[in-house]
C-alpha cells in the first residue's frame, strides 16, 4: 500500500498487447486496471475495482461532486442592420456562442481530451431600448406570416409596437416585452429563431420619467400611443410618473388618502373606516398620519355623533368644542384598542393626538378600561352555560386532563412552581373541545397575540413587551395561556415568551423570575405525528433540534395523553378503519421505509386538476353558490407552485368578471437604490415567488374565496390563515368578509400593505406592496394543520417532502368518503 491507501499492483510485461485503432496506442498487461469479472458480466459495463483502506482512496468521488457546475467560453457578437441614410435608430441583435470546456460524463471527457467541441449554443437576445417619441414607425409582422412583412424599418420598435396594437387586435393582449415571443422585428433581415430572450434595457431611478415609462410598458396591455400609456380609469395624466402612481406601480403616501377616501364612499358604518385607518398605521407606515386623521376624523366618528344625538333625542343640537373633543377621544380610544390587539400603541405615532393615551396609561384606570373592553366580547353567563353543556360529553381522558389543569388553576401555592402541560393527541381526539372547556371555565376568551415574537426567532430572541403599564397588568392577571399546534413552532419562540413572562411576573414577585413562564398555567397542544417546525434548507436533525421537545423547559412539562378518537365515535367500523389507517401512516407502520400505499378507494382515476376541482367544489360554476360552500373545502398540495397552478385554473372556472392588482416591488436594504434599480430590474423582482408574500399580479373576483397572509386584526379573527371571501373590488381597497360567517358577518376593507422577505433569503430584502391575500381554492398542507375540513382533495404531483405532511393532509377530513387523492403515477 502507498501513503494514500492505494494498493501497489505487480503488473508484469507478458508480451500480450492491444492496439487502439483510432489513436494507435499500444496497451499491454501493465495498463489493465483491477476489475471483477462477475461485476463486468452482471452490469455489462467497465467497472474499476479498488480496495479502499483510506478516505484518500475515494477523494475523487468528493472532488467530482463538489467541483462546481460546468464552465463555458462565451463570446458576444453584435451585428447591425443596414438602414436608410436618414435612420438614426439602428436595430442590433446580440448573439452569444458558448463552447463547454469541462463536464463530468465520459463522452464529454473524451471529446474534450481530443480537442473537440462539446456544445455550441446560439441565443438571440432582443433588446427593446427605444424611448424616442418622435421617430416614424414600422410594424412587427407575425412570425407565421413572414411574406406579409413590410419593408425594412425606419423607426423605433416602441412606436412600431403602438402601430401593431392599432392594426392587430391580437397584439393587444400582450405587453411590450412579450411581443418578440409572438412577432418578429424586420423579418427579411433577421429571420425568426426558436430561442428568444427579451429584455428591456434597465433604467436608473434617477431618470424617473423613463423609469416610469418602463414600468408602464411592463404592465399595460396593448397600448396604441403614449397617451394610452398615460391613461388609467378614463383619466389621462400629464406625465408617465403620474400614470404609474395612479396604477400603483410607484409608491406614494397619496395611496392611503385614496384608500380612506374610497372607504368613506363605500363604508356602511364608520367602524370600517377606523379599522382601515388602523391597518394603514400598522402595516403601511404613512409619512404623515396626522394629515390623514385631520381629514377623516369626522367620518370616523359619525357613529358616536349619531349615538350622542340619539341619547339627547335632539338631532339639531349643536355640540360644544369640549363635546367634539370628547367624541374624537372616543374615536382615538377605539383606534388605540385595535392597535393594542396587535401589540401596537398610539404613542408609536406621536403626531396623532395623545390626550386619550395620557389618561389610559394611568395603571389602575388603564387596567380597568382595557379589562372592561375585553369583557365586552363575551358573556360570562353564556360561557358558564357552555361549560355545563361540554363537561358531560368529555371522555375519561379529556376529563382527567381538564381536572388536572383546573386543580393547578385554583391552587395558589406559597412557593412558586412550574405549571406547564402538553396535551398530546392525534387528530380527532378532542383537543379543541378540551381547550374550549378550559376557556369557558376561566373567562371564555383565548389570550391575545400579545407577545410580539419576531419572525426569525433564535437563541437570543426576546419579546418586545413592556414590563409596566396596562398590558403588563393584564398579563399578570391572566389565569391561563393555551398554545395550540405547538409542534409547528420552533423552541426559540417558546423560550422568548418564557423569558418575557419571567420578567413581567418578576415585577410582582422576584421569586417568579426563576420559574418557567413566571409560574403561569400554560397548556400546549399538539401531535408529533404532524408537521414539525419549518427550517429553511434544514436537515432532519436540525428540524428535530428546533422542536418544543428540545426546549429548555420540556423536562418540566406534564404530558397528558388523548387517545380516544371522538370523531368516529358511533360511526361504525368503516370510520374506525379510517382512523386506524391514519394512525398507521402517522406512526410510520408501513411496510416500506420510503413509500406509503394510499388505499385505492381514496384515489382518483387520474391526476387531472380540473376533475379534482369539480369534485371538491361541485358548485364552483354557479354564480349563486353561497360563500359558506367553500368554508369546509380545500385542495391541498405540498408546494406553493402546485397551489398557484390549481388556484389559477379554479379562478378561470369561477364565474364573474375579474380584476387584476399589480404589486409595487422594491429593494429596501440597498445602500445604492439607484444602482439596485439597474442591477435588479423590476421584472426580475416581479418574478420572485416567496412563501407568505402574494404574487405580483393578484387576480380577484367578487365572491371568490381567499386566504389572509398577515395578522391584521386578531380580535375580529383576521389572522394569518383566515379564510375570507371578496365582497367588493375598488381601486385602492378590497372588501372582504369571513367565510365562516357568510353574509351575516362584518365587512372589512383591506389596503395594500408592505410585506418583506426574510433577511438572508435573498442577497437583498424585497419589499412588496400588495393586498395581503391570495386565492384559497388550493392551499399548502402546512397551512391546514389544526383545521378540520368536510371535503379534502390532495394533489401530489410528487411525493411529500417533510415529516408529517401526508398524515396532516389525510387527517383533515372526518370521513374517508370525503377524501380524494390525485397522484402523478409517472413521478
Amino acid at each position: 500500500m502507498n501513503s494514500d491507501g492505494y494498493p501497489l499492483y505487480r503488473r508484469r510485461r507478458n508480451n500480450r498487447t492491444h492496439i487502439f485503432h483510432h489513436s494507435g496506442f499500444v496497451a499491454d498487461n501493465r495498463h489493465v486496471v483491477p476489475y471483477n469479472p462477475y461485476l463486468s458480466h452482471r452490469y455489462n459495463a467497465h467497472i474499476n475495482v479498488e480496495i479502499c483502506t483510506s478516505a484518500r482512496a475515494i477523494k475523487y468521488l468528493c472532488k467530482y461532486i463538489t467541483k462546481g457546475s460546468d464552465r463555458a467560453q462565451l463570446q458576444a457578437i453584435r451585428t447591425t442592420i443596414s438602414t436608410t441614410a436618414d435612420n438614426s435608430n439602428n436595430i442590433a441583435t446580440a448573439t452569444t456562442e458558448g463552447s463547454a470546456t469541462q463536464t463530468i460524463n465520459n463522452r464529454t471527457t473524451a471529446t474534450t481530451s481530443s480537442s473537440g467541441t462539446t456544445t455550441t449554443t446560439t441565443t438571440t437576445t432582443t433588446a427593446a431600448n427605444d424611448t424616442n417619441t418622435t421617430s416614424t414607425t414600422t410594424p412587427y409582422a407575425p412570425s407565421h406570416k413572414l411574406d406579409r412583412a413590410r419593408e425594412a424599418a425606419t423607426g423605433t420598435k416602441l412606436l412600431a409596437f403602438f402601430q401593431l396594437c392599432t392594426n392587430d387586435d391580437q397584439a393587444c393582449q400582450y405587453c411590450y416585452h412579450e411581443i418578440p415571443t409572438h412577432y418578429t422585428w424586420n423579418p427579411r433581415t433577421n429571420p425568426p429563431v426558436a430561442n428568444v430572450v427579451i429584455r428591456i434595457c434597465s433604467i436608473s431611478l434617477s431618470n424617473m420619467p423613463l423609469f416610469s415609462l418602463r414600468l408602464l410598458l411592463l404592465s399595460v396591455l396593448g397600448p396604441r400611443s403614449f397617451n394610452e400609456l398615460k391613461t388609467f380609469n378614463d383619466i389621462t395624466y400629464d406625465t408617465f410618473e403620474q400614470a404609474a402612481l395612479a396604477r400603483g406601480l410607484l409608491e406614494s403616501d397619496d395611496e392611503w388618502d385614496h384608500c380612506l377616501q374610497e372607504a368613506c364612499q363605500f363604508a356602511r358604518v364608520p367602524s370600517m373606516i377606523r379599522s382601515l385607518f388602523v391597518y394603514i398605521l400598522i402595516n403601511c407606515m404613512p409619512a404623515d398620519p396626522l394629515t390623514l386623521w385631520n381629514k377623516y376624523h369626522e367620518r370616523m366618528s359619525d357613529d358616536y355623533f349619531f349615538q350622542l344625538h340619539t341619547n339627547m333625542r335632539n338631532n339639531q343640537y349643536e355640540l360644544t368644542k369640549q363635546e367634539y373633543e370628547q367624541l374624537y377621544q372616543r374615536t382615538l380610544g377605539d383606534i388605540e384598542f385595535q392597535l393594542q390587539a396587535t401589540g401596537h400603541h398610539l404613542t408609536e405615532f406621536p403626531t396623532l393626538p395623545q390626550q386619550f393615551i395620557l389618561e389610559f396609561d394611568d395603571p389602575p384606570h388603564g387596567v380597568d378600561v382595557l379589562a372592561r373592553v375585553e369583557q365586552d366580547d363575551y358573556n360570562s353567563e353564556e360561557q358558564q352555560q357552555l361549560l355545563h353543556t361540554m363537561l358531560p360529553i368529555l371522555n375519561t381522558e379529556q376529563r382527567h386532563a381538564f381536572d388536572t389543569i383546573i386543580t393547578f388553576l385554583n391552587d395558589q401555592p406559597d412557593d412558586p412552581t412550574t405549571r406547564l402541560f402538553f396535551i398530546n393527541g392525534p387528530g380527532g381526539t378532542g383537543k379543541s373541545l378540551l381547550f374550549k372547556a378550559l376557556l369557558a371555565h376561566v373567562r371564555g376568551r383565548t389570550a391575545h397575540s400579545r407577545f410580539k415574537i419576531p419572525l426569525n426567532a433564535n437563541d437570543s430572541t426576546t419579546c418586545t413587551l413592556p414590563l409596566t403599564g396596562a398590558h403588563a397588568h393584564i398579563i399578570q392577571e391572566a389565569k391561563l395561556i393555551i398554545w395550540d399546534e405547538a409542534v409547528m413552532c420552533g423552541k426559540y419562540n417558546f423560550q422568548a415568551v418564557d423569558h418575557a413572562l419571567r420578567d413581567i411576573m418578576g415585577a410582582v414577585d422576584k421569586r417568579l423570575q426563576d420559574v418557567s413562564f413566571g409560574s403561569k398555567v400554560v397548556v400546549f397542544g399538539g401531535n408529533f405525528r404532524q408537521i414539525l417546525p419549518v427550517i429553511k434548507k434544514g436537515t432532519g436533525s436540525e428540524v428535530v433540534r428546533q422542536s418544543i421537545r428540545q426546549a429548555t423547559f420540556w423536562d418540566q412539562i406534564q404530558v397528558l395523553y388523548l387517545t380516544q378518537n371522538m370523531r368516529i365515535r358511533n360511526l361504525g367500523p368503516k370510520a374506525t378503519s379510517f382512523a386506524q389507517k391514519l394512525l398507521s401512516i402517522g406512526n410510520g407502520d408501513h411496510l416500506y421505509s420510503e413509500t406509503v400505499e394510499i388505499p385505492e378507494e381514496w384515489l382518483m382515476d387520474s391526476n387531472d386538476v380540473t376533475a379534482l376541482i369539480n369534485m371538491i367544489y361541485p358548485s364552483i360554476r354557479s354564480p349563486e353558490s353561497h360563500p359558506t360552500h367553500y368554508a369546509g373545502r380545500a385542495i391541498l398540495a405540498s408546494k406553493n407552485v402546485n397551489v398557484d397552478d390549481i388556484n389559477d385554473l379554479a379562478y378561470s372556472i369561477f364565474p364573474g368578471e375579474g380584476r387584476s392588482y399589480i404589486s409595487n416591488d422594491k429593494i429596501i436594504d440597498s445602500d445604492d437604490p439607484e444602482g439596485a434599480s439597474t442591477t435588479y430590474p423590476v421584472e426580475f423582482l416581479h418574478s420572485i415567488a416567496t412563501s407568505g408574500v402574494p404574487r405580483h399580479e393578484l387576480q380577484l373576483k367578487i365572491g371568490i374565496a381567499i386566504i389572509l397572509l398577515r395578522n391584521l386584526d386578531p380580535d375580529r379573527g383576521l389572522c394569518n390563515g383566515t379564510k375570507l371571501f371578496v365582497t367588493a373590488l375598488h381601486d385602492h381597497i378590497i372588501g372582504v368578509r369571513r367565510i365562516d360567517q357568510g353574509y351575516d358577518g362584518d365587512e372589512y376593507f383591506l389596503p395594500r400593505i408592505n410585506m418583506c422577505t426574510i433577511e438572508g433569503e435573498y442577497p437583498f430584502i424585497l419589499c412588496c406592496r400588495q393586498f395581503p391575500v391570495h386565492a384559497a381554492f388550493a392551499i399548502t398542507i402546512n397551512k391546514t394543520q389544526g383545521q378540520t375540513l368536510s371535503t379534502v382533495g390532495i394533489y401530489l404531483d410528487e411525493p411529500v417532502f417533510a415529516h408529517g405532511q401526508l398524515y396532516v393532509a389525510l387527517s383533515r377530513a372526518t370521513d374517508s368518503a370525503n377524501i380524494k387523492v390525485a397522484l402523478n403515477l409517472s413521478n
